[in-house]
Parts: structure tokens; sequence; C-alpha cells
């Protein structure tokens, strides 16, 4: 299943209905803490989770989960305006897959999701030594 985590209703809506379109199971939640608190949690195997959120914000979360020992695969989105590189750096170092810029392409979130469940599906571990999608990219 995959998680989305963002408090913008609409995007949620958008993103569950392509994502739902292609074949993936999917759980939305309005904050983080929503999240955490879902029993439906330990059967995500991808989130993509905005970084900024009311309460606990998704960089928080991210720590929170690595902290726990029980961190998926994390997508980060964004329409927080980051010249000079530091959140992604920031979500980067915490073993983010990559950081997707709002508005984001369908072919952008659906190509790294493609690759995040060919890799577990081939039991190999979810190690990310570089972005999926690198910051050229995103331009």
């Amino acid at each position: 299943m995959i998680a989305i985590v963002d408090d913008e209703a609409a995007l949620c809506e958008a993103t569950e209905s392509l994502l739902k379109s292609v074949g993936y199971r999917v759980q939305t939640f309005a904050s983080a803490e929503q999240f955490l608190l879902s029993p439906l949690r330990r059967q995500v195997r991808s989130l993509v989770l905005d970084v900024r959120l009311s309460g606990m914000n998704g960089l928080e979360l991210q720590q929170y989960l690595i902290a726990e020992g029980d961190s998926p695969p994390i997508i980060f989105i964004t329409a927080q305006y980051d010249p000079q590189g530091q959140l992604y750096r920031q979500a980067m170092r915490s073993g983010a897959l990559t950081v997707l810029n709002k508005p984001f392409t369908d072919h952008d979130l659906l190509r790294i999701l493609a690759q995040v469940m060919e890799r577990r599906q081939s039991s190999r571990p979810m190690t990310v030594t570089r972005p999926l999608l690198d910051r050229a990219d995103m331009a």
C-alpha cells in the first residue's frame, strides 16, 4: 500500500485517483498524526509525504519513523521554494528517495513508485545511494 500524507485535500484526492488507476492500493492521511495513529500504517510500502503539514511536519515524521526503525521509502512533495537546496539536502541525508516540487507530473511520481515497488518485489534492500530523481529532473 502507498500512503499519501498531505493536508491539501484536492492533491490527496487527485494523487489517490492516479495511483489507484494504475493498480496501487492507496490510503490518504490529512496529517502526520493521523498517519501515525492508523492501524494501516504497518502495511505501507511507500510514503508520499508533504514537507509542510500542520502539527508534525513531514521532515519530523521522517525522523520519527527512522528513530522507530519503521521508515518506508519516502517521496517528499513540496510547494516550498528552496533556492539553496537546504530542504532537499536535509531530506536526502535522512534517506528520502527524492523531493518533488508541486506541481509534479504524473509521470515523475509513477516512475519513482514503479522503481520502489520493483525493488521491493525483487527482495533487494531499499537502500538509496543517490536520488531516484535528480534535482536537474525537477527543473
